[in-house]
């Protein structure tokens, strides 16, 4: 028994011994081990606290109902608001009769729907397919419905659909938690297009609007080989044994592989290769975002300067209001995450400029202010395409395919377009 006393009582002892040193009495010394536990437990507590609001925000936002039907986080919410409105001003209504539409959506490799429209001519298809690629923050209801009928009537196919946590498709509102699987997806949409809606004796185009332009390099840096594999999986998840086929099979299946992976040459506006100025956060930002906050709070928007860059965009008045007027339309910060997905790629891209060799049509106006200029020069530069062209529009704006040289911008698209298609095939 008196074994066990001295035992507690030694145990009690060491205990207060180690809180008086945590935690001094008045007037005794405040020692270095004790500012160091009281800092952790403050900074440790301040952790908690934050990830428990970050984790009960996410519970709520991805909760399968939506409480408040304005809140646009939630796909749900963003597909009733956009399925009840009317065809965007933008859209030559009188073009629309030479015009078939098909929408729909089609589940990516992560299980997100994602939603997709096609624009298909009625008469006079050309043989030509062009797989429409969006930029940030931007959906598919306004320019890219008005540039899929543009095409059709043109003679084109166009094909596009929502990035998911865009428009209608699954996700979190602009959240790109890696730009890989903006390419992933892309590649995936693309074979689903073609089999669909194309043939295997199309061209093929690929068209990037911004952050749509780097989603399209990347997938044209992609080898066959690759964007093969990738499709292959997910569409079949076939083992060795049911991959083994005859002769005739494989060269069945090596031509159909050809066509669904090859491009005969790329669109893009005003790539994202960099940023401009003004959508650099500041330096501090910047620090806690590389440091603590994008791994605190994926989700959560920088905080934004509050200046609408809808204006940045067109010098049309009348596109800025119809981007502006759109119930849904981000207005925030980039979110955390987001960002350093979008640095990454640019990243990315600014080194690997020498692998794009795809045919190539660069377009970008030179007063652009979202994306920089001389970035678009700099691929024309060291771009390995042996057939490339650079244009550049004396005081435009962001959005060429919305701005007030739209006419010159789609008379370029179809002069270029025609040069390239040497496939002229009867529509069957």
């Amino acid at each position: 028994m008196n074994l066990v006393q001295t035992s507690v009582s030694n145990a009690f002892s060491w205990l207060s011994s180690a809180l008086r040193a945590v935690f001094p009495r008045k007037g005794e010394v405040y020692t270095g081990t004790a500012q160091t536990v009281h800092l952790s437990l403050f900074v440790g507590g301040i952790v908690v606290f934050l990830l428990s609001a970050s984790k009960n925000k996410s519970v709520e936002m991805l909760g399968a109902a939506a409480k408040d039907r304005k809140n646009m986080n939630y796909a749900i919410n963003r597909r009733m608001v956009l399925s009840s409105l009317p065809i965007s001003e933008l859209v030559d209504k009188t073009k629309l009769r030479n015009v078939k539409i098909v929408e729909g959506y089609n589940s990516n490799a992560r299980g997100e729907l994602l939603f997709y429209r096609c624009f298909i001519p009625k008469h006079n298809e050309k043989g030509s397919f062009l797989f429409l690629i969006n930029g940030y923050a931007a959906g598919i209801e306004q320019l890219h419905y008005a540039m899929g009928v543009e095409l059709a009537n043109s003679g084109y196919v166009a094909f596009t659909y929502d990035h998911h946590g865009h428009g209608r498709s699954d996700g979190l509102w602009v959240y790109i938690h890696d730009f890989d699987h903006l390419v992933d997806d892309a590649c995936l949409m693309a074979e689903f297009a073609k089999r669909q809606f194309g043939r295997a004796n199309m061209n093929y185009f690929l068209h990037g609007l911004s952050m749509g332009g780097a989603v399209a390099m990347m997938v044209s840096m992609q080898s066959h080989e690759e964007l093969s594999a990738r499709s292959l999986k997910h569409s079949n998840g076939k083992g060795e044994e049911e991959e083994e086929m005859d002769t005739n099979n494989d060269t069945e299946k090596t031509t159909e592989k050809n066509w669904l992976q090859r491009w005969d040459g790329c669109i893009l506006s005003a790539p994202m290769i960099g940023m401009g100025p003004s959508l650099y956060s500041p330096r501090i930002v910047v620090r806690l975002l590389y440091n603590v906050l994008r791994h605190l709070f994926p989700t959560a928007p920088i905080p934004s300067d509050g200046v609408d860059r809808s204006a940045l965009c067109s010098r049309d008045n009348r596109v800025v209001e119809c981007f502006r007027s759109s119930p849904v339309r981000y207005v925030g910060g980039f979110r955390y995450q987001t960002a350093q997905s979008m640095w990454n790629a640019c990243d990315f891209i600014s080194k690997n400029l020498s692998r794009v060799s795809i045919p190539l049509l660069i377009l970008h106006g030179d007063a652009d202010e979202l994306t920089p200029c001389h970035m678009s020069e700099k691929l024309y530069k060291e771009a390995s395409s042996k057939d490339k062209e650079l244009k550049l529009f004396k005081g435009g704006y962001h959005v060429l395919s919305g701005d007030i040289c739209k006419d010159e911008v789609y008379q370029t698209y179809l002069e270029w377009l025609q040069q390239r298609s040497p496939r002229q095939v009867a529509q069957s």
